[in-house]
């Protein structure tokens, strides 16, 4: 007998479901931990993360190839101690995306990128003609 089973590997699940129960989270270092959430909507992906510490001059958004790279790296140095972080995720994109529109902004250690959905061409209408013997 078959059982349906639910939770993040069900078949009925969100991908990104799926995808966060296996990538949720990335330690960082003891007690703090890269959060990342992903939305598909209508007219763009959103890509939520949660990196406190960094500024925006520390972070580096790259699109290349349908591949999304976030990356952020931190350094602090005093007579007394160094102190050196870096955190980095990637996704690959679907296709039919924009990648010179993608959006970022950070406020309140929380990152937000937008990568839009092209609009997709209408669909192209073939005349079928009759030929005579």
């Amino acid at each position: 007998m078959l059982r349906r089973r639910s939770g993040p590997l069900s078949l009925t699940a969100d991908p990104f479901d799926m995808f966060n129960a296996f990538f949720g989270e990335v330690p960082l270092e003891e007690g703090i931990s890269l959060k990342a959430r992903v939305e598909e909507n209508k007219d763009d992906y959103t890509f939520v993360l949660e990196i406190p510490g960094f500024d925006e001059n520390e972070i580096s958004i790259e699109v290349k190839e349908r591949v999304l790279e976030i990356a952020a790296e931190h350094k602090e140095s005093s007579t007394e101690k160094h102190f050196y972080r870096k955190v980095q995720r990637a996704w690959q994109l679907p296709k039919g995306i924009d990648e010179d529109s993608v959006k970022a902004s950070l406020k309140n250690g929380v990152l937000t990128v937008t990568v839009p959905k092209k609009a997709l061409p209408a669909p192209k209408k073939v005349e079928v003609k009759l030929l005579k013997e």
